[in-house]
């Protein structure tokens, strides 16, 4: 498996979403809302792009629970760190478990 074509995959994914989040403050249909929104949209096609890709050689039952989980873990990472976001006890726990799954599943 080309792993580096996986972290880009993810990284894309979760970029898209924290955009959408931060254009989410913004007034809808303005010029920075458009942007970002579109750029998402942007990410998001690259990203099942790189998705459609990897699935040619692997197993789905390998990557999309191995792209989910670390999507999952990053994406809360990314609340916290950028948009304050709390980490609760629980939020800690599911972020280990994504970690736990992406380790089982990349072995």
């Amino acid at each position: 498996m080309n792993w580096l074509l996986l972290i880009c995959g993810i990284l894309l994914s979760v970029s898209a979403q924290l955009l959408l989040k931060q254009g989410a403050g913004l007034k809808p249909w303005s010029a920075t809302w458009i942007a970002l929104t579109g750029f998402s949209a942007l990410l998001y096609v690259a990203s099942f792009a790189i998705y459609a890709w990897i699935l040619r050689k692997q197993d789905i039952s390998k990557i999309s629970p191995l792209m989910g989980s670390a999507v999952i873990a990053l994406v809360v990472l990314g609340g916290v760190l950028f948009f304050g976001e709390s980490l609760s006890l629980r939020r800690i726990a599911g972020v280990l478990l994504a970690c736990a799954a992406v380790a089982l599943l990349a072995g």
